[in-house]
């Protein structure tokens, strides 16, 4: 069973199971922006990325709210059943009752005015036991505080070197540093994992059809023209559809179907996109881990993640396609401090492009390192609006990096 560390205003607690940090989630100890980590890594993440903290909280939380209304029901009934047995006894029958009672009352005063040397024993016991719960939560620190490495380590040019060369002329004629609808797309909504051609030509995405996500593609005539209307693709199956990627030749699309494990499947435009197969992969057992967050980096090259169904691992791959056998070869891992963020990456593989509360991020290797860190806000909430980091995908660069396509309920729906 996995375990975490987190801090909170700087002290380092843990490690404690994923129970305890659904309790103090729902408790509020918690928050959205406390740091986390596995005991096994020293990537830290905002708290509100660890996979199913926050629904198991709330689901705590409602089920706590039922069990109230329950106990409460029974303690009313109790205290009205035990109102009835304490109703006074009729005047005829209370003589022998308060006779008794006087001598009873009697004893006890006596028994009283003795010191009885086990309950003094006893009283010393919880003095002593309310002591030192005393001094153990008033302490500076409760737990061991190890040497962490610096996230930043390595990390040696700033925002500015980090970005993409200036293109010129620019991919598109739109103003810079200003968030815009997608010209023919601006009536699509609660859409996710947005990716188009390398021509900018074609766009697949995800979008809800009674309940489940299934995919779509619109298509225009040139690149500062509105995209047509929407088709939804034949190959979206019964099941939920995740992750979509469109090559940059625009004849093949990958996307994982969700499932007990979610799997990858492969479709082309050889057949319209009417149907896709399950894709295999080679050098890596996957066959208990959810494979997701496909990326086409060349038109046979792609990265992926894989990961427990349990949420207590994870770790992102580079594999080469063999499109006739539909066999994907694993040729490495990604280097990354956090391998939890939906990741979309340049096709050289020199940055990385991510999104959540905080706005859009960039990362790149660091030079001393040669891993990719937890990145830099390119562009904040005030541009882009709030980005919801549970959307599949929500962040697409076109291949010269100088645009940005991205899923949220900002200024911009894709």
């Amino acid at each position: 069973m996995a375990e975490y560390f987190f801090q909170i205003a700087g002290p380092e607690y843990g490690p404690v199971p994923f129970s305890d940090l659904v309790a103090q989630v729902r408790s509020g100890e918690i928050t959205a922006d406390v740091l986390v980590r596995q005991t096994n890594s020293d990537a830290w993440s905002p708290a509100e990325e660890i996979p199913e903290l926050f629904r198991q909280a709330k689901k705590m939380r409602e089920e706590s709210a039922t069990d109230a209304n329950d106990h409460s029901t029974v303690t009313d009934a109790a205290a009205a059943s035990s109102s009835k047995r304490r109703r006074r006894p009729e005047a005829s029958k209370m003589g022998n009752d308060v006779t008794v009672a006087t001598a009873r009352q009697a004893e006890e005063s006596g028994a009283r005015g003795k010191l009885n040397p086990v309950h003094i024993a006893m009283v010393a016991v919880v003095c002593l036991m309310a002591a030192g719960t005393y001094w153990w939560f008033t302490k500076t620190e409760r737990f061991p505080q190890p040497v962490l490495p610096d996230p930043t380590a390595g990390m040696a040019f700033p925002l500015e070197d980090m970005k993409a060369p200036t293109v010129d002329p620019p991919t598109l004629d739109i103003p810079v540093g200003e968030a815009m609808l997608v010209p023919g797309l601006v009536t699509e909504t609660s859409t996710s994992s947005p990716s188009l051609s390398a021509d900018l030509l074609k766009i697949a995405y995800l979008k809800p059809t009674r309940g489940q996500d299934d995919l779509y593609i619109a298509e225009r005539a040139a690149k500062d023209r509105s995209f047509l209307k929407p088709v939804k693709l034949k190959c979206s199956t019964p099941a939920n559809e995740q992750f979509c990627s469109l090559s940059a030749d625009g004849t093949q699309l990958l996307f994982t179907v969700q499932g007990q494990p979610s799997k990858l499947h492969l479709a082309s435009s050889i057949d319209g996109f009417a149907s896709s197969k399950p894709l295999q992969i080679d050098g890596l057992d996957v066959t208990n881990d959810n494979v997701d967050n496909a990326e086409w980096l060349t038109d046979n090259k792609f990265k992926f993640a894989a990961g427990d169904p349990q949420y207590t691992r994870r770790k992102q791959y580079v594999a080469d396609l063999d499109v006739d056998q539909q066999i994907a070869h694993v040729t490495s891992e990604i280097p990354l401090q956090n391998p939890w963020p939906r990741m979309h990456f340049s096709a050289n593989m020199e940055r990385g492009y991510s999104a959540n509360r905080s706005g859009i991020l960039i990362t790149a290797a660091k030079a001393d390192m040669e891993e990719f860190g937890m990145g830099l806000i390119l562009f904040d909430p005030e541009i882009i609006g709030s980005v919801d980091e549970a959307l599949d995908d929500p962040v697409f660069a076109v291949p010269q990096e100088d645009v940005l396509f991205y899923s949220g309920p900002g200024p911009a729906a894709i």
